[in-house]
């Protein structure tokens, strides 16, 4: 199985202009060993016994691609796959790259965080109500944005492999392919998916 490519639409006068383009290799981590309903997303939960075979298949995935840079998301379900994939290589290690924060929701159930007042506001506009104490998803956006702008202006990095979490994924594609955020999750990322988005810097006619 390859990476799922979701390349944006062609534009009418796509031929005449000039792009630098960047291909983004985004990579969620694999299973974590939690109790069903656990609400996690800051907090340094531990992989599943399935880690090595899991990520044997997302490293089968990558095979053949050449990496200018590797990026992770700093939290240990993240790191060790990077860890394995790089193989020795550099990784850097980026905040920005962490999954939504979920503030005094983390570590308990969402069943007993769904009735809460907090969490109906959360949900009924997620893009711009944070989870009490925590982030909304505009927020996870706006550390998307800045980090894709920082890698962006370096010339050097025309293949990027990124390891990190659904939420970011989500955010990634939304920023790239123009989503509305309040319908990026029915974008389905599994754990362990690869995900190739396409960045073009336009440099116009």
């Amino acid at each position: 199985m390859q990476p799922k490519n979701f390349q944006r639409p062609k534009d009418l006068e796509a031929s005449k202009r000039k792009y630098r383009i960047m291909n983004l290799y985004l990579v969620r981590h694999t299973r974590v060993d939690v109790p069903n309903g656990f609400c996690y997303g800051f907090t340094d939960v531990p992989l599943a016994e399935t880690f090595i075979s899991e990520s044997d298949e997302v490293i089968r995935k990558l095979q053949g691609i050449s990496f200018d840079t590797i990026f992770s998301s700093p939290l240990t379900r993240c790191a060790q796959l990077a860890n394995r994939i790089a193989d020795g290589n550099e990784i850097n290690f980026d905040e920005r790259l962490k999954e939504m924060n979920f503030g005094s929701w983390e570590g308990k159930l969402w069943d007993d965080i769904y009735p809460t007042a907090e969490a109906k506001d959360f949900f009924e506009d997620f893009v711009r109500n944070p989870a009490n104490n925590g982030e909304c998803f505009s927020d996870v956006i706006s550390r998307v944005k800045s980090f894709i702008d920082e890698i962006s202006s370096k010339s050097e990095h025309n293949d990027v492999l990124i390891v990190t979490h659904g939420g970011p994924i989500r955010a990634f594609y939304s920023i790239i392919n123009g989503t509305n955020p309040a319908s990026i999750f029915d974008l389905q990322v599994d754990y362990g998916e690869v995900i190739k988005l396409e960045w073009r810097k336009d440099y116009g006619v």
